[in-house]
């Protein structure tokens, strides 16, 4: 500690001079640094679970809004809500590798947070506020749309589609088989059957696997979605989705960032100047470098007016 303040005293110049010159240089820099905007919406969830353990209305079954926080934003970033926002904002003007950049832009943008037990707040972070908060109201419009959505496709239907696809391939091999028979010269005809026979085992067998499928799972209704809205709570808009009109980061904050690093860049380099300087200062260096114990110190001796001590 004492070496540290020892160092201090003898290095303040180049602490105190890179200060000075930081403070107008933190200004100028928080002055012209961009700042990002966030829209906020603040939703209200009314959930029907009972939470009061003196209360005699226990029967509902529902998870808490804590307990689906997670699932809730699975839902917000996935490519079902976050295709739609995409489309709703630009139409067909993009294309398919234009709409998946994006999305990945719009879940870097986005994030969902629970406030206490019963209220939710998305936000939409962007480098502009005009428009911000007409973007995230399409945003929540989406999100709730997939919320109370009680249709869709399932397991099922993927399940279905994957067989139906092979069956499709086993059926246009068969009949480009037979389509050449009438060409295929006579040396070849043994083996081109066998390899239609065994095409056409193919089919019989994806025409089974096909059948099978569809009658276990054909009549299979899609369930419903999460359904938070409908089923376990109601959902109440506190704070709707406006234009923000302050940035995220205030300029007094971003002044005291780069101050900060004007601080630590300051005493960096003091600490490095120290670390390079030559001279011997203390006994403790002089006992490191020679090996030998330090026994005195012999201090100045002022001589008289005639030169002698």
């Amino acid at each position: 500690m004492v070496g540290a303040l020892t160092m201090l005293r003898r290095r303040y110049a180049l602490i105190i001079i890179p200060l000075l010159l930081f403070l107008p240089f933190s200004y100028a820099i928080a002055s012209f640094w961009p700042g990002n905007y966030a829209a906020r919406t603040l939703l209200l969830v009314q959930q029907t679970k009972s939470t009061n353990p003196l209360s005699t209305d226990q029967g509902s079954t529902f998870p808490l809004l804590s307990e689906r926080i997670d699932g809730l934003r699975a839902l917000l970033f996935s490519e079902h809500v976050l295709g739609n926002v995409v489309d709703d904002q630009f139409g067909t003007a993009i294309g398919e590798n234009e709409k998946r950049l994006r999305i990945q832009e719009l879940r870097r943008s986005l994030w969902l947070e629970p406030i206490g037990n019963e209220f939710l707040q998305i936000t939409y972070t962007g480098k502009m506020a005009q428009g911000l908060g007409v973007r995230l109201e399409i945003v929540l419009i989406r999100f709730t749309e997939a919320l109370m959505r009680q249709g869709g496709r399932n397991v099922g239907d993927l399940l279905l589609e994957r067989r139906a696809r092979e069956l499709n391939d086993a059926k246009r091999a068969v009949d480009q088989l037979a389509a050449q028979r009438d060409t295929v010269p006579i040396t070849q005809r043994g083996e081109f059957e066998k390899k239609l026979s065994s095409a056409t085992l193919k089919l019989d067998a994806a025409q089974t696997v096909y059948d099978e499928y569809q009658r276990q799972l054909g009549s299979s209704a899609p369930g419903p979605g999460v359904d938070l809205v409908n089923s376990a709570s109601s959902m109440i808009v506190v704070d709707p989705p406006s234009d923000p009109q302050f940035p995220s980061m205030s300029k007094l904050y971003k002044l005291a960032i780069i101050f900060g690093a004007g601080v630590l860049f300051s005493f960096g380099l003091a600490f490095a100047a120290e670390m390079m300087d030559p001279y011997v200062r203390d006994r403790r260096s002089i006992a490191k470098i020679t090996g030998l114990n330090f026994v005195a110190t012999i201090g100045r001796i002022d001589q008289t007016r005639d030169g002698r001590p």
